[in-house]
């Protein structure tokens, strides 16, 4: 297991069943066990998270729109962390197949494809769903 530059998305048995159901070839999981070891009662145990490790790296990033902070000019993106002060997104930066995955310039972001907020709208769950993505006519 490698998890990049990143920390591994946490997510809901719900949101791992219904990601399992979509694109289970884009990922692997990994059990969580959740406690209160401060002591407080009452004590509890909770099962039902898991990390995803994602494959997937999207070229996501127009880096010549985008603009890098002061000091960040000369990074790589790839390789290097990048803050920046104006991040472009292309517009249809998806490759075929491809649900869910990393920013490949930026790996801490995750991305999800626009499609979807269909499914999981559908089924009540709701979140990553937004105004925005209603009001672009993806849900």
């Amino acid at each position: 297991m490698h998890f990049l530059k990143q920390s591994p998305l946490l997510v809901h048995k719900t949101i791992l069943d219904k990601f399992n159901s979509l694109c289970p070839e884009q990922f692997e999981s990994f059990p969580v066990i959740v406690t209160n070891k401060d002591g407080k009662k009452p004590e509890f145990v909770n099962r039902n998270f898991y990390l995803m490790n994602l494959f997937n790296l999207i070229d996501a990033v127009d880096l010549e729109e985008s603009i890098p902070s002061e000091g960040y000019e000369d990074k790589d993106p790839i390789n290097d962390i990048v803050y920046w002060d104006k991040l472009v997104f292309k517009e249809n930066p998806w490759p075929e197949g491809v649900l869910i995955g990393r920013n490949l310039y930026s790996s801490a972001s995750v991305l999800f494809h626009p499609s979807l907020a269909k499914h999981f709208i559908k089924d009540k769950i709701t979140f990553f769903t937004d105004e925005l993505l209603t009001k672009y006519g993806f849900c």
